[in-house]
């Protein structure tokens, strides 16, 4: 993972000039949570569902975070305010339309986020 993010950091670099300590702070920022997303859309297709403990939500509905029982977080900003208790996380994938789009499920239903942005904390 650390040569995939150093390649990256690289290709911006290169493509961009040069960035202020600021904005290099922000560019690795965002590709560690790439990274952080990408394995865990990774982790999910190959070892399936992880069940979620705690579901919170913000008293508009607009952001969500999802505690999972590995001790990881899973923190989303939706673009439609949903509300449901989530059992487990399922699936996480960008669409280059959309953006975040995350496969729950609640209850026994299948319970979709649709996300401008997502952040993971690892456990």
């Amino acid at each position: 993972m650390g040569k995939l993010l150093a390649m990256a950091l690289v290709s911006r670099w290169r493509t961009r000039g040069e960035l202020s300590p600021r904005a290099f702070d922000g560019e690795v920022r965002s590709l560690t949570q790439r990274v952080a997303l990408d394995d865990l859309g990774s982790r999910l297709q190959t070892a399936g569902p992880i069940p979620v403990v705690r579901t919170l939500y913000t008293p508009l509905g607009g952001r969500v975070r999802l505690d999972c029982a590995d001790g990881g977080a899973l923190k989303l900003r939706l673009f439609w305010p949903r509300h449901g208790t989530v059992d487990t996380l399922d699936s996480i994938r960008f669409d280059d339309r959309v953006g975040w789009i995350v496969g729950t499920q609640s209850g026994g239903s299948p319970l979709v986020f649709y996300a401008w942005l997502a952040t993971y904390q690892w456990p």
